[in-house]
Parts: C-alpha cells; sequence; structure tokens
C-alpha cells in the first residue's frame, strides 16, 4: 500500500506571534517547535506544544493556535491517500526520537539556506519524517476500507483528476459492473457516492491550489473541472462552508506570519 505523500510545504521560522484560528484545511500539518510557548486548542482541550514531541494534525481539524512565547516552528504540510486521507479530525502527538530531530535538524539546515544542489536530500528527509510520524498514529485513528480492486480502479481514474468529471456509467465499465450494481458497491466502500466523493476531490485540489499557488479563481475553477467560477464558487462554499475568496484570505493570513518555503515536486520555491 502506498500512502501516497504529496509535501506542500516545509520551513522553519522564528515565530514572534501566531493565531490562526477557524481554519480547516484538506491536508495534513505537522509542527515541531524547538522550545515551549505555543499551544493548539481543538474542542476544548489545550495541548502545550513540548519540544520533546512532534505533532500531527490532521486534515479538516478545526483549531486554533496560540504563542505565549517566541518559538522556532517547524512545519510540514501534506497530503496521503487512504487510510492517511479520511482520518478523524485531532492532534496527535508522539514522542521525537533521535531519528527524527535528526531529520529535522537537517531539513532545517536546508530550507533555512536553500541550495539546489540540496533540494533532493531536503525532500527526501522530509518524506521520512512524514512517514515516521504517521507510523506512530494510533491505530483506532486509522479507518480501513475493504479490499476491492474494482472500485479501486475508479478511485484511481479520480483521484488522477482531470478537467472532465468521471460519469458514473463511465466508471462502471472502468470496474466492469453495471451502473447499479457499482453505484451501490463504490458506497458501501467508501461511504459516499461516486459524484459526491468526486466532487469532493476537486474542492481538495481547489484548496491546495487556493493555498500554494497564485492562480487566479477563475484558473482554479478551470484546472479543477468547472464550467465556470460561479457554478465552481457555489460547489467549494456548499462542501467548505465559505467561499474561495474566503479561503484563500484564511490562508493568506496564515502565510503573513511567516516566509514560506515550499517543496514541491523536487523544487524549492519562495513565495
Amino acid at each position: 500500500m502506498d500512502p501516497g505523500i504529496q509535501l506542500l510545504t516545509c520551513s522553519s521560522v522564528e515565530l514572534s506571534h501566531w493565531g490562526p484560528g477557524g481554519f480547516r484545511a484538506p491536508y495534513w500539518r505537522l509542527y515541531h517547535n524547538d522550545r515551549k510557548g505555543a499551544v493548539v486548542r481543538f474542542q476544548g482541550r489545550v495541548t502545550p506544544l513540548d519540544p520533546a514531541r512532534i505533532y500531527l494534525i490532521a486534515p479538516e481539524t478545526d483549531f486554533s493556535a496560540e504563542l505565549r512565547a517566541p518559538v522556532r516552528h517547524f512545519f510540514i504540510h501534506f497530503t496521503a491517500r487512504p487510510p492517511y486521507e479520511r482520518v478523524a479530525p485531532g492532534v496527535f502527538g508522539m514522542a521525537a526520537d533521535a531519528g527524527m530531530r535528526g531529520l529535522i535538524a537537517a531539513i532545517e539546515a536546508e530550507v533555512v539556506e536553500p541550495d539546489p544542489a540540496r533540494v533532493a536530500s531536503s525532500t527526501l528527509r522530509a518524506l521520512a519524517l512524514v512517514h515516521l510520524a504517521l507510523l506512530r498514529l494510533p491505530a483506532e485513528a486509522l479507518t480501513f476500507r475493504p479490499a476491492d480492486e474494482r472500485i479501486e480502479r475508479a478511485v484511481s481514474a479520480i483521484d488522477s483528476g482531470g478537467r472532465v468529471p468521471c460519469s458514473n456509467p463511465g466508471l462502471a465499465a472502468l470496474a466492469h459492473m453495471t451502473p447499479n450494481a457499482f453505484i451501490r458497491r463504490f458506497h458501501e466502500i467508501m461511504g459516499e457516492s461516486p459524484q459526491q466523493y468526486a466532487r469532493r476531490k476537486r474542492i481538495e485540489q481547489a484548496c491546495v491550489l487556493l493555498h500554494f499557488s497564485g492562480d487566479s479563481v477563475d484558473q482554479i475553477a478551470e484546472a479543477t473541472g468547472f464550467c465556470d467560477r460561479y457554478h465552481f464558487s457555489r460547489v467549494f462554499k456548499q462542501v467548505r462552508g465559505m467561499g474561495p475568496a474566503e479561503f484563500r484570505k484564511a490562508a493568506a493570513r496564515l502565510r503573513a506570519i511567516r516566509e514560506e518555503v515550499f517543496v514541491r515536486n523536487g523544487d524549492h520555491i519562495r513565495s
């Protein structure tokens, strides 16, 4: 099983203030601070970020953060395939062993002073750190879906993207099933209909583009297969509870407190 980790951003910055709140995002966050001073709040629970631990914040976790003293903040944002895609919202802390701390130190040295000759090594270290952290998630946090190669073929077709959404008959043909049988089995396996899943994946892709690219809303609507920005904005608000422009502003508030260094497809890019 390939967890399909995609790194979206990786950086280490000195924080003198930190306070994002009310911003759900469809990707993972990995945090490590070099000293005490930061806390995150989720569902009424306050979690101080201990420098002896690494923290994973699951996708769609509506949390807030507070900085009580300056810290050096290391973070990675990433996406993953099932069973790591739809973990219940939450904040997961785990001991940072010597190997994980060594990876963080090496990555910090490379992202703070980027060297094109070392991009590949820093990317591999970030991937290794993410894999180690996911390995330490509690078993009860993960939900494994039943194996069905027919449904997996359809899911892979949807996940591959493309401007034209896959129709139920087309997906059913790919799975070598009748449309009704396919829709019923897809819902049994995935917990939602094929078109609900396809719509959610397109909006998740749009969230990543809104946060991590400079593309216009019109460009993102086209890239994610919507006929125009108005249809895109309507569906986005139905799924996310806010429009794409509002989502982008919330993401921009996070970027405003730090200089971002992106790791995407093996390249460092400064915003």
